[in-house]
């Protein structure tokens, strides 16, 4: 039976499709053409085209609202969620807010003044690097981001009266606001194709703006420790008449050492021979004792009395040299020892104080001590020579706020730091003085200011192009 099916099937093959049926299937349009016949006509294809641009325009919209509103948003959350995280958590989450550029900015400048003080050292350290990279962005956009610090800072004082401020965060602050002084210093003197009206005005604006909210963290008087209250005279810049008598650093005293007696019982006469920082024009009325030597002169030994270049090393229970006029001879016992300092300047010397050998610290306090420098001022530059560059910026401010110090001499020796920080924090302190010294001083260190941030800050200062 299978094989009469199977032959069955070879003799019948199946019936040929009609002609009609053929036409028909072949007739029916292909879904995956790509050229396919127009369905309708043309008020079809323009509604197709309003749908299209329809659903254009909404996809245009829901990305800006993302991006500008969610943005916004997301930095609220953020922000918000910040009084309930821990410290580290907290520092955490700064650097995440720094990320949204200059709305970061008040809610950074909010953290400055947190109880927790590395928080609000790291509010500052973020602060201080987006206000260095404002240096690169329009005089515009930089003015802004100057603007929106400034509102922060307002608003902080606002929400926390400034008497419960603790000093590293009104430290900080000042730094911040003296940098935003700094940035356009000598701007008004830019040339009037430089820039609009509408941004002048906008600079003046956060200048002066910064200058009042600075004023208003000076009006609480920190006493500097220790520090005995100075007289206004100490805190006024040097005369504009006057090029070198503005420290109130004692005078390096060269002396002539005349030494007498018996090498068991050795007698020492010092003699001063001449002052540091000496002003032009003043005549020293007892130059008849020291008289330099015509050339071709000879002068018999006999008539000069016997010096030695060996330095003089006072012993501690022995009378140290005081302050005196010059010429004043001091009959002193003292034992002759070699000391590395006595060729050194002031500034030099108490840099050494911080010295992790403890007996050139002790022989640079010695030196210091006989060229009259006074326990506060021995203080206070042992403070600044072991200070990290952070703490180096709050002593300063700290003595600014005192009164207990002149601050000029101290500034000029910070001028030079090693940090370029501590350089531009004491660069935005002499920026307002316009005193003919600081102009000078300040020349002599664009000549050696190997960083570029700083030697343009300088330039500022100084109004050179």
């Amino acid at each position: 039976m299978i094989l009469l099916s199977d032959g069955l099937d070879r003799h019948n093959p199946p019936m040929p499709t009609p002609p009609s049926e053929s036409l028909s299937a072949a007739d029916t349009p292909n879904p995956f053409s790509i050229a396919l016949p127009p369905a309708s006509g043309a008020k079809q294809r323009f509604v197709h085209a309003l749908q299209f641009l329809g659903i254009a325009a909404a996809i245009t919209t829901v990305w800006l609202l993302v991006t500008v509103y969610g943005k916004q948003y997301l930095l609220n959350q953020l922000v918000q969620e910040l009084p309930t995280l821990s410290v580290s958590d907290k520092n955490d989450r700064l650097f995440q807010i720094a990320g949204f550029g200059i709305d970061a900015i008040e809610p950074l400048a909010a953290t400055l003044i947190d109880e927790e003080d590395s928080v609000s050292e790291v509010a500052f350290g973020l602060l201080n690097q987006l206000q260095n990279d404002w240096t690169t962005l329009s005089p515009e956009m930089a003015a802004r981001s100057h603007q929106h610090l400034i509102a922060g800072v307002r608003e902080n004082l606002k929400a926390k009266p400034f008497a419960e401020w603790t000093p590293r965060q009104t430290a900080r602050t000042r730094s911040l606001l003296r940098q935003t002084m700094l940035e356009f210093a000598g701007t008004e003197t830019l040339g009037e194709s430089d820039m609009s009206t509408e941004l002048r005005e906008l600079i003046a604006e956060v200048s002066q703006s910064s200058r009042d909210t600075l004023a208003q963290l000076d009006q609480s008087t920190r006493t500097l420790a220790k520090a005995p209250v100075a007289s206004d005279e100490a805190n006024q810049l040097p005369s504009a008449d006057t090029d070198s008598m503005w420290t109130d650093w004692p005078p390096s005293r060269p002396v002539a050492i005349i030494r007498s007696g018996t090498s068991e019982s050795q007698s020492v006469q010092v003699q001063e021979t001449a002052t540091r920082l000496q002003s032009p024009g003043t005549s020293d009325p007892d130059s008849g004792q020291l008289e330099s030597v015509p050339e071709g002169v000879t002068v018999p030994l006999t008539q000069v009395p016997a010096t030695s270049d060996t330095p003089v090393h006072r012993v501690p229970e022995m009378p140290r040299l005081a302050k005196s006029t010059e010429g004043r001879v001091v009959r002193v016992n003292a034992e002759l020892t070699q000391s590395p300092f006595t060729a050194m300047d002031d500034e030099t010397i108490l840099r050494h104080l911080g010295n992790p050998d403890a007996s050139l610290a002790e022989q640079a306090r010695a030196e210091l001590t006989e060229r009259g420098f006074t326990k506060v001022q021995l203080e206070f530059g042992t403070a600044i020579a072991i200070a990290e560059p952070r703490d180096r910026i709050t002593l300063i401010d700290s003595m600014l706020k005192s009164g207990g110090l002149n601050a000029w001499p101290w500034l000029s020796m910070m001028l030079d730091d090693s940090d370029r920080h501590v350089r531009l924090h004491v660069l935005s302190i002499l920026a307002p003085s316009k005193n003919r010294t600081v102009q000078q001083r300040l020349h002599e260190r664009l000549k050696v200011e190997s960083d570029l941030h700083v030697a343009t800050k300088i330039r500022k200062v100084l109004e050179l192009r």
